[in-house]
């Protein structure tokens, strides 16, 4: 599997393979650029109270790398 499961809740295998399906049934609709590449699942949903988004619900992406560096490293080093 590609994706990563950052939460030992969410390490369920069938849980791992539903969401693998999904993403490999989107990028067979998408060009090779657009297609998903390793992801990973978190353990807390994104919000504003937690700085991750603006009000408008836009990615905070300085935040986001900062908060998250040892899964984004995690990723890239799978690679």
């Amino acid at each position: 599997m590609r994706g990563r499961m950052t939460n030992p809740d969410l390490a369920h295998p069938a849980l791992g393979a539903e969401l693998q399906r999904s993403v490999d049934a989107v990028n067979a609709e998408v060009s090779r650029v657009e297609q998903i590449k390793p992801f990973a699942v978190l353990a807390q949903d994104w919000s504003s109270d937690t700085g991750e988004l603006t009000p408008t619900l836009k990615v905070r992406c300085t935040v986001v790398l900062q908060k998250y560096a040892t899964e984004v490293d995690a990723l890239y080093a799978e690679h």
